[in-house]
């Protein structure tokens, strides 16, 4: 697997970040419902203007990118709580891979996000984003 892959396990879908040999990180993508509440409330709070904007962005976790790939959109990828023990034979169903926008903009996010783990900063500090 790939940083960006979309798998799906469990009836869930997530997107493959990276793993060592006890830990996968897989960043879960949940429903357009679930999606759409968290980045119109991320949308609502970082409104240019609103009342302690400034400190709102601070201290937020969101921890999520709006993604644009064509078979996600309207969705949202997490990457906090990332680590999993799964067993990677356990999720063959791969659903596509996230477009070069979203890979981009999931690894920055996550690197300059404090709340994403240091682990998982380490391992994609030097990941070079390609063309699929």
């Amino acid at each position: 697997m790939k940083f960006g892959e979309v798998i799906k396990y469990d009836s869930n879908e997530f997107v493959y970040l990276a793993q060592t040999t006890e830990v996968i990180h897989l960043g879960k993508i949940p429903n357009e419902e679930l999606s759409k509440w968290a980045i119109d409330l991320k949308r609502k709070t970082f409104t240019q203007g609103s009342k302690n904007m400034k400190q709102k962005q601070e201290a937020a976790a969101w921890c999520f990118v709006e993604l644009t790939t064509e078979e996600l959109k309207n969705r949202a990828a997490y990457y906090i709580n990332t680590g999993h023990s799964f067993n990677p034979e356990d999720f063959l169903d791969s659903i596509c891979v996230l477009n070069m926008k979203d890979r981009i903009a999931l690894k920055e996010e996550i690197m300059k996000d404090g709340h994403a783990s240091r682990e998982l900063r380490e391992l994609i500090k030097d990941l070079e984003i390609k063309e699929k």
